[in-house]
């Protein structure tokens, strides 16, 4: 598998599936997105992502009753380190229009 690179000062948009291989270290994908994590740590890049990821990454660990992963996907997206961009009728329109 390649390696991430990322320019210094980006903004950069993560999808759920980047914060589940994340936070829940899945082998195959977890070491090629550290550098992200690391870079936002340090303060150089900068990440968002859709409030639907809130509810698309809460399902499972409701559903399984999975506490500790609730608080984990809660704690990094509730946090001030990830930006969470609302999700309004318009932007819904937008999405749809691009996946027609």
């Amino acid at each position: 598998m390649g390696q991430l690179s990322l320019p210094e000062s980006s903004l950069i948009y993560v999808d759920t599936v980047v914060l589940i291989y994340s936070i829940e270290k899945f082998p195959s994908y977890f070491s090629l997105l550290e550098p992200l994590w690391r870079q936002l740590q340090a303060g150089t890049v900068q990440v968002m992502t859709s409030e639907i990821t809130l509810l698309e990454t809460l399902v499972m660990p409701i559903r399984q009753s999975d506490a500790e992963m609730i608080r984990r996907y809660e704690r990094l997206l509730l946090s001030s380190e990830i930006s969470l961009i609302p999700i309004t009728q318009a932007i819904l329109r937008v999405a749809a229009n691009l996946r027609a």
